[in-house]
């Protein structure tokens, strides 16, 4: 990400945002975390659902239960 995106947005467009963008992305939860922390809410019979194809293991489906 830093060899390409940062330098990119550098260039062409505000570098701020880039940095905010690399920045979430590295900080935000992983599908456990994120499924455990619906779990501690409002939410039971948590489930996720890894999407198909190229995106396998980077996107899940989050399904779950309002209390």
């Amino acid at each position: 990400m830093n060899g390409l995106v940062l330098p990119w947005g550098r260039l062409h467009g505000d570098a701020s945002l880039t940095v905010h963008l690399r920045r979430s992305v590295l900080d935000f939860d992983t599908v456990q975390e994120f499924a455990d922390r619906l779990g501690r809410g409002e939410f039971t019979q948590v489930r996720t659902l890894p999407l198909p194809g190229r995106q396998t293991g980077i996107t899940h489906t989050f399904t779950a239960l309002r209390r």
